[in-house]
């Protein structure tokens, strides 16, 4: 029966505000999970991101012992979609496919050497250990993730599908490049649009202290409303976000 070994890591993890793009990073030092016939190492990080944000990129950066890398298939799972980054490399062009051990590379879609090209038989040795390094060519783009809500769960599995071997997982890094929408000036009630309730919710707080922050204070953040913020509401009338 397979089992799964899991470790869950959540961050909250964001830009600026007022940015409409960013990068966010999440790394899992020393997870020490095994790797055997029919277990998965599997490592769930929870994103909290801007609201709205969405996917541009992904890179994934993994460090791992195993002594027959043509065993594994190792994939991210975001939001429903599933993306194989290796999958049991060489195998059919070798008889039981990659022979060589070990892992300490980056996948990324603009990498220039794939997987394959590095993997080759169990014999000659010596043979180079970690067999695969560097920036490595996905099994399957990781863009397929491109455009899905950035924030949430992102879960990275690693399988061993053959018998015999076995390794060990040891760390793990995702990074996510996502856009945001930019603020709306003027939108001081988080509608989507700039209207007359705006304009009725800064008139009743007209010449008060809300305080520094407040979605109140448009204009010049002093933490008073004024003619300033009322100036920015008129300014932006009618738009939508």
């Amino acid at each position: 029966m397979k089992t799964s070994m899991m470790m869950s890591v959540m961050a909250a993890l964001g830009v600026a505000s007022g940015a409409d793009a960013g990068s966010a990073q999440m790394c899992v030092m020393d997870a020490e999970q095994s790797i055997a016939q029919g277990a998965d190492g599997e490592v769930v990080m929870s994103f909290v991101l801007p609201e709205g944000a969405t996917v541009t990129g992904v890179v994934v950066d993994i460090d791992l012992d195993h002594t027959w890398l043509g065993d594994l298939v190792i994939q991210v799972e975001h939001d429903g979609t599933v993306v194989k980054i290796l999958d049991r490399v060489n195998l059919g062009f070798f008889p039981y496919g990659c022979g060589g051990r070990d892992i300490d590379a980056s996948f990324r879609d603009d990498a220039t050497v794939s997987p394959v090209d590095l993997c080759v038989p169990s014999k000659p040795d010596p043979q180079p250990e970690p067999m695969l390094v560097g920036d490595l060519i996905p099994a399957q783009a990781l863009a397929g993730f491109d455009g899905l809500d950035a924030g949430g769960q992102w879960t990275i599995t690693v399988a061993d599908l053959a018998a015999n071997d076995s390794g060990t997982l040891h760390t793990v890094c995702l990074t996510i490049e996502y856009d945001a929408p930019s603020p709306c000036v003027g939108d001081v009630n988080g509608s989507g649009g700039v209207d007359v309730d705006d304009l009725n919710a800064l008139l009743s707080a007209w010449g008060t202290d809300v305080g520094v922050g407040s979605p109140l204070d448009v204009a010049n953040d002093d933490g008073v409303i004024d003619v300033d913020d009322l100036n920015v509401v008129l300014g932006a009338w009618g738009t939508a976000c």
